[in-house]
């Protein structure tokens, strides 16, 4: 969990230095003073600042995503911590035959587990 809120902060600090530096740029652009990126047009500037806007949006969005799933984790960990683990589980396969549907009876398997 630790390498994906890593990473996810590493796109949200790389977009939006991206960003500030298109938006510098576009806003030279506009004032036709000299910028980084000489000779490209303010449009394509422009497009270029929006598209890193956009991935920084979504980096803040994946990093709520990230925790959302750490949490869930967390919970199911815990849930998990009284399960009941023993040496002497069985499971068993039975084929059975479904309650009749539309399209008559169905088959199926029935998987049994047993606690000893």
């Amino acid at each position: 969990m630790y390498g994906a809120f890593g990473y996810m902060v590493n796109r949200i600090a790389f977009n939006t230095e991206q960003y500030k530096v298109f938006g510098d740029a576009y806003t030279l652009a506009l004032r036709n003073e000299p910028n980084d990126f000489p000779g490209v047009p303010a449009t394509t500037l422009r497009v270029f600042r929006d598209r890193f806007d956009k991935s920084r949006q979504l980096s803040y969005i994946g990093i709520v995503a990230v925790w959302g799933l750490q949490s869930i984790e967390a919970l199911v960990d815990a849930h998990l911590q009284s399960f009941d683990v023993d040496e002497d589980l069985s499971i068993r396969f039975k084929p059975t035959l479904g309650m009749p549907g539309p399209g008559g009876a169905a088959p199926g398997i029935t998987l049994t587990l047993r606690l000893h």
